[in-house]
């Protein structure tokens, strides 16, 4: 198995700069459009694109050998497990994310139709499927954002005497 992820790096990398430079504006869309629940399209997008650049590599985008195929389907399991065990971590973040959201806004607690997991399950589907996409999002999405807020937390009432010691004297 291993032997298949790494010859699928090694292909990859092996690709010209042109279609390099296409897989990575489609991860790039892909991470876009997964952080905004699209989903099927960023299936669509990711597959399309990436077998026609094979296709135009290679002249044929589907090689089949039967004596790859357990190969195949033992990294396709793992791919996946890899994607439930990160669905679950993030589905807490975002149900966290939605629980602030709500309270930001102010009111009442009563849950939106949103904050229940059956609703999303397309959104979840992108987490398992697209999980190192999913990653890369939240951490330059959702975990910087967070990290930004409990820093100015942490240090909230530091940065607020920096800024009357500034602006002494003047009027708001």
């Amino acid at each position: 198995m291993l032997e298949f992820a790494m010859g699928l790096a090694a292909g990859l990398l092996l690709w010209p700069w042109w279609a390099m430079s296409l897989f990575v504006m489609i991860c790039i869309a892909d991470v876009v459009l997964l952080e905004s629940n699209s989903e099927g399209w960023a299936t669509t997008i990711f597959f399309i694109p990436v077998l026609a650049a094979i296709w135009l590599l290679n002249g044929d985008a589907i090689t089949f050998d039967w004596s790859t195929l357990g190969d195949i389907a033992l990294f396709g399991l793992w791919w996946l497990l890899f994607g439930i065990c990160w669905s679950l971590p993030r589905a807490y973040f975002f149900l966290v994310a939605k629980k602030k959201e709500i309270e930001k806004r102010g009111g009442n607690k009563i849950r939106t139709h949103d904050t229940y997991l059956s609703n999303n399950k397309d959104r979840i589907y992108g987490w398992i499927v697209f999980w190192p996409l999913s990653i890369i999002g939240y951490f330059f999405g959702d975990f910087l954002s967070n990290f930004v807020d409990a820093i100015m937390d942490l240090f909230g009432n530091v940065y607020t005497k920096i800024e009357n010691q500034v602006f002494k004297g003047w009027t708001e």
